[in-house]
């Protein structure tokens, strides 16, 4: 499900005994209130419950909170394993709500240890060297500040080992800084973190101060707070009340911090003062890294004799065993594999394509990684790539008839045609009326079978799918089509009952595909009795070139100008396909020869104008597209071609060209992408957004407008905005390599996105129609 869809339905509590995506199943609720109900599930196939995090209703409606929520799925998700932080399994959308899947441990809270006196100084250590090793592999491997170090946020289980809890959230500060770098000085009500960031406990002083200041030092800090009242029982501001929240903060800036051994005799001279060196104010002056922090109660265990105790618990990469090793190979297999199918359910196919490689170089056999491979390849619009992943993974379970179907249509859209139809023989052959994707197979075998010209086998899977979908008393009005305004017509629908999602996909292309068939076998049937009219020929061929079908455009183009040679409609035609093709010789030389018959014929002197703007004889060009417009005043396409030569000598009268055409055009937005093109030029962002505004207005499905708006508000520091923008640009048309970087950089690197929007704009390109 798209991410999109997020808040659509109202979240709800879940029942004891209720199944979630048929791998899930509730056993109880644990917790609700605050921002998430949390519960115990059970996964198909998994010994061990997992915890389900899943936020409350009046979060999932809030696109801010969901946004973060989204981040700490994102960051917990990536940190992978470590035998120190409770992983998360998965993230999936569910009825429109977040699920965040994680690992259930069984026991208590650091805090259920601490006792008005501290811990047993043994235990103290041991575990402290756990959080440790925990958080600089957090640190180490994804640049993450947990920025919540508590003991609420330390479990321990019933044998003893300790992992860190909640991660991201409200606290991914990588991000977070990242992506709202520019935002200071608003309100919590501007800016929505958990209201528990207002609590200052265990804060450092830089966090209180700008959460922009913190790095992995403010959760030395923050763990040096922690160390404290496991060691002594107490806060080191003990003479404060808790609820003094004011005097907190302040003692956190400026207060003395009284020495642990004060407080408690038996304490270790060496373990107090690591314990007053993470809480230094400065720092600078605290440990760098938790790799120090590690090595320092490594140091105090030693000295007193306490060696035994890491040799269980230290940090993985350093103390994985031989012997453990084979278990960890097919744990990290399973754990990038779910990395991948999560990043995948995110959106983000190419960092998912990453952790699929990495899992495949661990263990090449595996049947599911290359299958998640090739789904995300051909999201991405890599059909090839797709294909050999999908081949991979046909090899490994040759009987599975789904992979047959997902290598027929790669094959499909790699124009492999016979190779396609064998494929999706073999699936539809053998898969059930209620199959996970039968109708999408009628529906491409359909397609290929028009592209080949059997219109009837073509018609007979196109009714097939309908069938499947209980949708047969809906095609009458693509069965209507006859004429190339019809067809027009048809599209349109098309095209806005797929953006916004008014009807299944597949009854969309159902419409256009059977509208597409009317089509031709109408064409076909007035041929067959006027073989010789050029202007079904002319149709025939129009309808091809939409399709994309230069090749058989090209053909039906000739053959009527052959049976018509002075017709200039029909040459036109041909020559605006010859230009497409890069075959601007054969296309002047056709042009020509209409122009000595037409010398007015306005189309053949705005392609003419073309192709002289192509060679760069603009003087030349200017006058054909002047002699068209004192033939017809008011045609676009002259205008249009008149501005984009002025654009460079004369940009005023240029923005005059555009603006009458916008004006006669109300549909269109290419005129409007021009003034963008030339307000960019003037470095009015001002005016850019407007035009943005208005473009958006008669298009909001428009990716370059979106885009635009996005690198804009980064620009001027509005980050939340720009990436609200970048956002839906980025789910209309996640292939589109600039929309996919914007994204990136207005999230992870918000600092190079003047850097981005000035070479994005060198590389604006005018429109001509």
């Amino acid at each position: 499900m798209k991410l999109s869809q997020i808040g659509r339905s109202k979240a709800r509590i879940l029942q004891p005994g209720e199944c979630l995506a048929d791998s899930y199943t509730v056993k109880e609720q644990i917790l609700g209130g605050g921002f998430a109900d949390i519960y115990i599930v059970l996964e198909k196939g998994r010994k061990e419950p997992l915890i389900l995090k899943v936020p409350q209703a009046k979060f999932q409606t809030n696109e801010k909170w969901t946004q973060l929520f989204v981040y700490e799925a994102e960051l917990w998700i990536n940190l992978g394993i470590s035998q120190n932080i409770v992983t998360a399994h998965n993230v999936l959308v569910i009825d429109g709500n977040i699920h965040l899947f994680v690992e259930y441990i069984d026991g208590c809270t650091l805090g259920d240890r601490i006792t008005s006196k501290g811990m047993d100084l043994r235990e103290l250590v041991r575990i402290a060297m756990d959080v440790a090793n925990g958080l600089s592999y957090a640190w180490r491997h994804n640049g993450i500040v947990h920025g919540d170090v508590r003991p609420e946020n330390v479990l321990i289980s019933k044998g003893g080992d300790v992992k860190i809890t909640d991660f991201g959230l409200a606290y991914s500060y990588r991000n977070l800084i990242d992506a709202f770098s520019k935002i200071k000085g608003k309100t919590d009500a501007a800016f929505p973190f958990p209201s528990k960031i207002r609590n200052p406990h265990f804060m450092s002083p830089e966090q209180l101060l700008d959460f922009m200041l913190v790095d992995t030092r403010s959760d030395v800090y923050s763990f040096g707070v922690l160390l404290y009242k496991m060691a002594t029982g107490s806060f080191p501001f003990f003479d404060l009340s808790l609820n003094d929240l004011e005097g907190i903060r302040t003692w956190h800036q400026h207060g003395t911090v009284i020495p642990p051994t004060e407080l408690r005799e038996d304490l270790l001279q060496e373990l107090s003062e690591l314990i007053i060196k993470c809480l230094n104010k400065d720092p600078r002056k605290r440990f760098q890294d938790f790799e120090e922090v590690w090595a320092g109660l490594k140091q105090v265990s030693d000295t007193y004799g306490f060696t035994s105790i890491y040799d269980k618990y230290g940090d993985e990469d350093r103390q994985l065993t031989d012997e453990m090793t084979e278990v960890f190979s097919t744990l990290l297999t399973t754990r990038l594999e779910e990395e991948g199918l999560a990043l995948q359910e995110l959106g983000m196919h190419a960092e998912a394509i990453e952790k699929f490689d990495k899992a495949i170089e661990n263990n090449p056999h595996e049947f599911s990684t290359w299958w998640n491979k090739g789904n995300s390849h051909f999201l991405l619009g890599e059909a090839s790539k797709a294909l050999d992943s999908f081949m991979q993974a046909k090899k490994l379970n040759p009987e599975n008839i789904a992979v047959s179907l997902r290598i027929g249509r790669c094959l499909q859209v790699l124009h492999r045609y016979n190779e396609a139809l064998d494929e999706l023989n073999y699936f539809v052959e053998r898969a059930s009326k209620e199959e996970d994707g039968i109708v999408e197979a009628h529906m491409w075998r359909g397609q290929i079978y028009l592209i080949q010209n059997h219109y009837e086998e073509a018609d007979m899977d196109f009714r097939k799918a309908v069938e499947l979908l209980d949708l047969e008393d809906q095609i009458d009005l693509a069965e209507q089509v006859k004429t190339l305004e019809d067809l027009e017509k048809l599209l349109e629908q098309f095209v806005i009952d797929l953006q916004k999602e008014r009807i299944p996909e597949a009854l969309a292309w159902f419409f256009w595909n059977r509208g597409l068939l009317s089509f031709f076998q109408y064409i076909d049937v007035q041929l067959s009795k006027k073989p010789k009219d050029s202007k079904l020929l002319l149709m025939k061929g129009i309808a091809y070139g939409k399709l994309g079908k230069s090749n058989k455009a090209e053909k039906c183009f000739r053959d009527a100008l052959e049976l018509s040679p002075q017709n200039p409609e029909i040459a036109v035609y041909l020559v605006e396909l010859l230009i497409d093709s890069e075959r601007d010789a054969e296309a002047e030389k056709l042009l020509d020869n209409v122009l000595s018959l037409y010398p007015k014929y306005v189309p053949a002197l705005v392609d003419k104008s073309h192709l002289l703007a192509k060679i760069g004889d603009n003087v030349a060009a200017r006058k054909c597209l002047e002699m068209a417009l004192e033939v017809e005043s008011e045609n676009i396409s002259v205008l249009n071609g008149l501005g984009i030569l002025f654009m460079d000598e004369d940009p005023e009268l240029a923005a005059n060209y555009f603006k009458r055409v916008a004006k006669l055009d109300s549909d269109s937005t290419a005129a409007i992408h021009n003034l963008i093109i030339l307000a960019k030029r003037k470095e009015d962002l001002e005016e850019v957004l407007n035009l943005c505004d208005s473009c958006l207005e008669r298009d909001p499905f428009n990716v370059q407008a979106l885009l635009d708006k996005a690198l804009i508000h980064g620009m001027r520091g509005e980050i939340e905005l720009a990436i609200k923008f970048a956002a839906q640009a980025y789910r209309l048309d996640p292939k589109n390599e600039n929309v996919a970087e914007a994204y990136k950089v207005l999230r992870e690197f918000p600092s190079r996105v003047r850097e981005t929007y000035e070479r994005m704009t060198c590389g604006d390109k005018v429109r001509f129609k």
